[in-house]
């Protein structure tokens, strides 16, 4: 058997990729839910909910600068280990606002706008 031979294409079916994603069409149609979800918390809610993620934010702050400033030995001796320990720190407060579905107002200024072009909501805070 030649090495040519062996080298047959794949049919297609087996070239598309097995993902558990969304098409953009769901994406924006899930944005625009948040969007309509967002629109309707109420104001103590969004009180509640933004002063535990700013909480969180400032958790995963706090952890970074004691990592980059609070171990000088290891920025020392190894200081591309310490800014991969902070880089890897920092985030954590960003994924305890996600897991925990506190608000940001960075997530309001991408899923609001997509519920108001679809005229879901008339406001900012459509109550």
């Amino acid at each position: 058997m030649s090495a040519e031979s062996s080298l047959q294409p794949l049919p297609a079916h087996d070239l598309t990729s097995i993902t558990d994603s969304h098409t953009p069409v769901e994406t924006l149609r899930l944005a625009e839910l948040i969007g309509i979800a967002k629109a309707h918390l109420s104001w103590i809610d969004l009180i509640i909910k933004s002063f535990v993620a700013g909480i969180f934010l400032s958790l995963g702050a706090g952890f970074d600068i004691a990592i980059a400033g609070g171990a000088p030995g290891l920025r020392q001796s190894n200081p591309s280990m310490a800014t991969l320990l902070s880089a890897l720190v920092f985030p954590v407060g960003l994924v305890f606002i996600t897991l925990t579905n506190m608000e940001l107002a960075t997530s309001r200024f991408s899923a609001m706008p997509c519920a108001a072009l679809q005229r879901r909501i008339f406001a900012p805070f459509d109550c």
